[in-house]
């Protein structure tokens, strides 16, 4: 239900690819592309499927974010892409030491497994909150808002932000 919820609101978040027809065929693709990985990862049932829909998510939004822009949006999409990746080392981590204590990848067999305790829990708040642009992670936030279209900037606020959040 709660994967339900979530879907729903990054489906608001479709019309923005209509809006992104004054990209270039490349970034338009990427774009469609993290819109796709924002979708994944909500359905995701296993820490493998989540992990490359996380990655994807990420990684086409790096190329939005640099592509076929001028001036600061490359150096701000680029630190985006380094505060992005410190996040997918924790969560990978993080996944990696619950399936570990489970035996499995699947989230299922994880929640009832132990957990980890406190060093997962800060490995997922660094994994997630990078994503989200929690503090010390926002460093990011601020540039790269400024220079990209604001159908992009929808992206980050909705569907990538609410997969985040999902997470």
């Amino acid at each position: 239900p709660m994967a339900g919820a979530f879907l729903l609101v990054m489906a608001l978040g479709a019309p923005l690819l209509l809006a992104a027809g004054a990209l270039s065929r490349g970034t338009h693709a990427a774009l469609i592309l993290a819109y796709l990985g924002c979708l994944l990862t909500v359905v995701a049932g296993d820490a493998v499927l989540f992990l490359a829909a996380w990655e994807l998510m990420g990684l086409a939004a790096y190329v939005v974010s640099a592509g076929g822009h001028q001036g600061a949006a490359p150096r701000a999409a680029y630190r985006m892409a380094a505060f992005l990746e410190v996040g997918t080392l924790a969560l990978l981590l993080a996944l990696g030491l619950m399936w570990a204590r489970a035996g499995s990848p699947a989230f299922a067999a994880m929640a009832g497994a132990a957990h980890g305790g406190t060093l997962v829990f800060v490995l997922v708040v660094i994994g997630f909150g990078a994503k989200l642009g929690l503090l010390p992670f926002h460093g990011w936030y601020p540039e790269l808002y400024a220079e990209t279209p604001g159908f992009v900037a929808g992206l980050y606020s909705g569907p990538v932000w609410a997969a985040a959040i999902y997470g």
